[in-house]
């Protein structure tokens, strides 16, 4: 067992005993053991009010006896950290006793901060004791609205310290009487739940993920990482007009989307990526159709990365893509192999709190098929009658003097001055006729003059342009 939560004698502290790493410190009882590795322990600690986290690193080689050496190394670990996290309005408190205090029988150095991340305040402090020739750093800060508040508390965890260590000249890791690595176990990781809301206007989203967690947006991406532990990572991409196999099956989606892993990892070299990547593995993968115009896509996999400096990992990666339309949102979390049995509660949370904007549909476990609404067929148009041709040259054959002259009397219809407006005034008279001569303003019956002038205003409309349904472009 690495370390023990032991009840102390203060009332809302509790007394952390590390074996391994030999040490003893008093923390609050509401901070909870987040991880631990062979050099470092974090805690964390949420509430309504803030949140809040604890590093203890034991640095081995790493001495800093020398008081301004000390100060100037505390400020230099926080430059980098407020480098990493993009701290705002960053400023030292005043020194207390010059920076320098007692703690465990060893000089140490103690500054604190006070910063802006996003827009939340922050505080910070960070404390180094010199231990031989290798040194212990206490580092913990706290965002919210009791942020001042709990850096009191951090400090005071500082001042319990307590290392077990009696030497440090031999390495520790060539020396016979210390734990071997082999008998090294990880205490229970106590994983944190995605209690905030981050919402991004331009990329069309929003996403659940734990207090305290880094999120960096970018023009098409955004990146969303467990600052405390660096193993667990949240990655949005994207793409406004989609990928270029739009008209593909579901099914051949999904294909298409696990032979882009595969070959992203498979194509990765130290000089393009500063790494390599093998053992592509899929576990699981499905596709899902919400509506007609949505689907989903998701698929579980592992890679074994080897990076540059000879170091290797083993990632697992839970995947789950939005087509919507012409948009594809691609939503992965990935975090350590070692880690994944207790972050895949986490990571399928987040995933599922993913909400695409402008379609508020969540996904379900099995497909929602659409009912689609019946299209209306348009009316029948009748088709005019055809006007019978006259069995003679005359124009006005089967039509009276009396009525050409009536017609012409109540239309104001002038002489035809050529055979054709003869032939259409005719036409025209016989339709008269036929509707059993009507007086102006009783039908709709029009004079050839006003029907060539109807015909014209039609044929001057512009024709109402066809929907064209696009291709994704990735």
């Amino acid at each position: 067992m690495i370390g023990v939560m032991v009840p102390s004698s203060f009332a809302e502290t509790i007394l952390y005993e590390d074996d391994y790493l030999e040490f003893s410190v008093e923390i609050e009882d509401w901070w909870y053991l987040a991880d631990a590795t062979m050099t470092d322990v974090t805690f964390q600690g949420e509430t309504g009010l803030g949140n809040l986290a604890y590093i203890i690193q034991f640095k081995e080689g790493v001495n800093s006896q020398d008081h301004s050496q000390g100060l100037r190394d505390i400020r230099n670990f926080h430059e980098n950290f407020c480098s990493e996290l993009n701290c705002k309005f960053v400023s030292e408190h005043p020194l207390e006793n010059g920076g320098i205090m007692t703690i465990d029988k060893h000089k140490a150095y103690q500054i604190a901060y006070s910063f802006q991340h996003d827009s939340s305040s922050c505080s910070s402090v960070i404390t180094i004791i010199p231990e031989e020739n290798d040194s212990w750093y206490l580092f913990g800060f706290s965002c919210g609205k009791s942020h001042s508040n709990f850096i009191e508390a951090l400090k005071d965890s500082a001042l319990s310290f307590h290392s077990f260590r009696e030497s440090t000249n031999t390495p520790t890791n060539s020396n016979p009487e210390y734990v071997p690595s082999t008998t090294y176990v990880s205490p229970p990781v106590i994983v944190p739940s995605a209690t905030e809301i981050y919402t991004n206007t331009d990329l069309k989203f929003s996403i659940n993920h734990p207090s305290g967690w880094l999120v960096e947006a970018y023009s098409d991406y955004v990146t969303i990482l467990d600052i405390v532990t660096g193993r667990a990572l949240i990655i949005v991409d994207y793409y406004e007009n989609g990928v270029t196999y739009s008209d593909y099956s579901n099914s051949k989606k999904m294909t298409e989307i696990e032979k882009y892993e595969r070959d992203e990892c498979m194509d990765s070299s130290f000089i393009t990526d500063g790494q390599t990547c093998s053992d592509f593995t899929v576990h699981y993968s499905e596709a899902t159709k919400i509506t007609d115009n949505y689907s989903a896509f998701s698929m579980g996999y592992s890679k074994n990365i080897v990076y540059d400096d000879g170091t290797t990992d083993v990632l697992d990666v839970l995947l789950l893509e939005h087509h919507i339309g012409d948009e594809v949102w691609l939503v992965s979390a990935t975090t350590d192999d070692d880690l994944f049995s207790e972050y895949v509660d986490l990571m399928t949370e987040i995933l599922l709190s993913f909400q695409p904007s402008p379609s508020q549909i969540k996904i379900t476990a099995s497909s929602t098929e659409s009912i689609p609404e019946p299209v209306p067929e348009p009316e029948p148009v009748p088709e005019p009658e055809p006007v019978p041709e006259p069995d003679s040259d005359d124009p006005f054959y089967g039509i009276t003097d009396d009525e050409i002259a009536k017609y012409s009397e109540l239309f104001d219809i002038p002489p035809p001055e050529s055979d054709a407006e003869a032939i259409k005034l005719g036409n025209t008279i016989r339709k008269w006729i036929k509707d059993g001569k009507p007086k102006p303003g009783e039908s709709n019956v029009v004079s050839s003059k006003d029907e060539d002038i109807h015909k014209q205003d039609k044929e001057e409309e512009p024709k109402k342009k066809r929907g064209l349904f696009g291709r994704f472009k990735k």
